[in-house]
């Protein structure tokens, strides 16, 4: 695991010019990452890692303070509306209903929302890839771009092919991105334990990956791994350029107005719905 204070300080040691943050499921980092991006000169892109129904996740970058509310929106929705607060699920309508001032990338490989259709081994992968493609396209159309990754697991190269010409096949831009979980190699074993106590589940956790290469990697290194898709790194560029420093808060609290039923405060009413029944 990495803090944003962490990665900010890694990356501006690494000359790069700008870094995302996209928590899944929240925003939880977003405020401490913009103080952090601004105190070492990091140009921050905000976003998140929505987990979608039916398996997968996408990943959405605010392009304006318009996307960061859409963003707000979204995850309040469907983390309100999800059955197990614990592992939210976001409805496909739902993004699709929220595309105002957002980046799309179609997610990871091999997990996310289109590569988990595209490259799963289920009957008609390739029919359900497209009809999701065709989907997110419509929604959110120039701002859809096709994410490659590459953790270095056997199969990886052929994976990223495969989305690579997936991309070329229906005219998309591609963005090459790296998937960072935490700062160095070594904490690879320590990350796989905090996941699978997360998910209450035994070692090694679910959607688990031999490898340890989901670590915060500097231009060159991202230069040679997708020395092949050189397209995909000048995507990265685009939406760096397009996103990063659109989102600034104010520090100020802004509390929702809730609903409260005739006779109940905002306190007990608080308590109802966050303390276990007993």
């Amino acid at each position: 695991m990495a803090f944003p204070e962490e990665l900010a300080e890694a990356a501006a040691s690494m000359g790069m010019g700008s870094l995302a943050i996209a928590d899944r499921d929240g925003l939880y980092g977003v405020p401490r990452f913009l103080w952090v991006a601004e105190e070492t000169g990091i140009s921050p892109v905000v976003g998140a890692e929505v987990s979608v129904e039916g398996g997968g996740h996408l990943v959405l970058l605010a392009e304006s303070m318009a996307g960061y509310r859409s963003l707000c929106r979204l995850i309040t929705a469907y983390r309100c509306s999800s059955e197990d607060r614990r592992r939210p699920l976001c409805p496909l309508q739902t993004v699709l209903e929220n595309p105002w001032g957002l980046v799309c990338l179609t997610g990871a490989v091999p997990f996310g929302f289109v590569p988990r259709r595209l490259l799963g081994e289920s009957p008609g992968g390739s029919s359900a890839a497209r009809g999701a493609l065709g989907d997110l396209r419509e929604a959110f159309g120039e701002g859809l771009y096709v994410e490659l990754s590459d953790d270095r697991t056997e199969g990886s190269r052929r994976r990223l092919a495969r989305m690579a010409a997936f991309a070329r096949e229906y005219g998309l831009p591609t963005l090459a991105t790296n998937e960072v979980t935490y700062l160095r190699p070594e904490d690879h074993q320590l990350h796989e334990v905090i996941s699978a106590v997360a998910n209450l589940s035994p070692l090694p956790p679910p959607e688990y990956r031999p490898t340890d290469q989901l670590y915060l990697k500097g231009v060159r290194a991202m230069e040679r791994l997708f020395a092949g898709y050189p397209e995909a790194l000048a995507g990265a560029a685009a939406v760096a350029e397009r996103c990063a420093g659109t989102v600034r808060l104010a520090g100020r609290r802004h509390m929702p107005a809730a609903r409260l039923p005739e006779g109940v405060s905002a306190g007990r009413r608080l308590v109802e719905l966050s303390v276990w029944p007993r």
